[in-house]
């Protein structure tokens, strides 16, 4: 979570983070137990992954995650989060 924050922290420039490209994918996350299909939030993640690597092309997987965990209590993917938590046990 430290490298994303330190990235959009940062002026954007070649390499770096693409801020705007970064709040598209803010704006346009829908949360995993709102998509009633296995297939579609598959889908979903894949879109998500493509969208933060344009954005971020240095992302590692790390950070991939953090950005992803971070939306996700963003746009209070209380079930989602639920899960996870679950699985980290």
């Amino acid at each position: 979570m430290l490298a994303l924050a330190a990235a959009l922290a940062q002026p954007a420039h070649a390499g770096d983070v693409d801020k705007e490209k970064l709040a598209e994918v803010d704006r346009g996350f829908v949360c995993p137990e709102s998509i009633a299909d296995a297939t579609a939030r598959q889908d979903a993640v894949k879109q998500y992954i493509l969208q933060v690597r344009e954005a971020w092309p240095d992302a590692s997987v790390d950070d991939l995650i953090a950005y992803r965990k971070f939306l996700l209590k963003k746009h209070t993917c209380t079930k989602t989060l639920e899960a996870i938590e679950r699985q980290d046990r």
